[in-house]
This record gives structure tokens, C-alpha cells and sequence, in this order.
């Protein structure tokens, strides 16, 4: 299995369970991983507009980019609302 990948679903997952932002300092602890690496996977997740972070907390939150998965249709609304938020800043 892909490390790697691995570490950017992960992150994606626990922005998604979040619902608040988080902090790269955060989720490396949450997830049991070096903040080096949760930082790379951020900047990557960013650049294809999966992740979003805001320039004054410096924090992530979901990016316009994350699509509803197969049987996650619970949380559409909030990541349409999400993506509407980004896109007006």
C-alpha cells in the first residue's frame, strides 16, 4: 500500500469528520504521523483543490474539489456548503 496516499486520505477523512478546520500540528497528531509529512500531503491536497487553508489561522478545511464518495451522501449539503464558502473568499 501507498504511504503516501494512504496519509492524504487519512487527512482527508478527519478534515471531513471535522467539520472545523485543523492545523497541521493537529492532524499529524491525530492521525499518528510526522507533521513533515501531513504538511507535503496538505500542500498537495491544495493544489488539486481538495484542501483549503486559510490564510490568517493558516488552518485546512475541506477544498472544492472533494466529491461525494458512494454511500456519503449524509454530508453533501455540508461539503456544498463548504465549497460555496471557499468560493467566496
Amino acid at each position: 500500500m501507498n504511504s503516501t496516499l494512504q496519509t492524504g486520505l487519512l487527512v482527508l477523512e478527519r478534515l471531513q469528520a471535522s467539520g472545523v478546520p485543523l492545523g497541521v500540528c493537529e492532524l499529524a497528531r491525530d492521525l499518528g504521523k510526522e507533521k513533515s509529512n501531513v504538511h507535503r500531503v496538505l500542500a498537495t491536497l491544495s493544489a488539486h483543490g481538495f484542501a483549503n487553508q486559510d490564510s490568517e489561522t493558516r488552518k485546512y478545511r475541506l477544498g472544492p474539489g472533494w466529491v461525494q464518495r458512494p454511500g456519503d451522501a449524509g454530508t453533501r449539503s455540508r461539503r456544498q456548503a463548504e465549497a460555496a464558502w471557499w468560493a467566496k473568499t
